[in-house]
C-alpha cells in the first residue's frame, strides 16, 4: 500500500480539483459569483492535499438591470475566467492520468511478482 500511497493522494487532490473547476465553470454567469482555487501542498509522509479558498478578485461591473429591487445600482459579473477554467481542466486530466497509470503500473508489477513467486 505504501507505494499506492502517494498516488491515491495525487488523485484525491486532483478530484478537489477537478470539482472546483466544474462549480466555477457551473456559476461562471451567476452575477456576483466568486470563483474557487485550488492549492496544493506535499505532505511530510509523501502525497499532496488540496486547499480551496475563495478568489475575491472582483468582476466585471454591469449596467443596471431593468425590473430588479435596485434597477439603479450596478451589477457585478463572475469573476471566472473560461480560459483559466479550461487549462487547469486539461491539466488536471494530465495529472490524473498519468497517476491513474502510475497505479495501474504498480498494480500489474506485483502481479507479475507474485506470478514468479508462486
Amino acid at each position: 500500500m505504501f507505494v499506492y500511497g502517494p498516488n491515491v493522494s495525487a488523485l484525491k487532490a486532483f478530484g478537489v480539483k477537478l470539482q472546483s473547476t466544474a462549480n466555477n465553470t457551473a456559476n461562471m454567469l451567476t452575477d456576483g459569483y466568486k470563483a474557487t482555487r485550488v492549492e496544493f501542498a506535499e505532505l511530510k509522509q509523501g502525497g499532496v492535499t488540496a486547499t480551496v479558498s475563495r478568489d475575491l478578485t472582483p468582476g466585471t461591473y454591469l449596467p443596471p438591470q431593468p425590473g430588479t429591487p435596485n434597477p439603479d445600482q450596478p451589477r457585478e459579473s463572475s469573476n471566472v475566467d473560461l480560459v483559466t477554467e479550461t487549462v487547469d481542466l486539461i491539466v488536471t486530466q494530465r495529472a490524473f492520468e498519468a497517476n491513474a497509470r502510475f497505479i495501474r503500473t504498480a498494480d500489474e508489477t506485483t502481479g507479475t511478482i507474485i506470478d514468479i513467486i508462486k
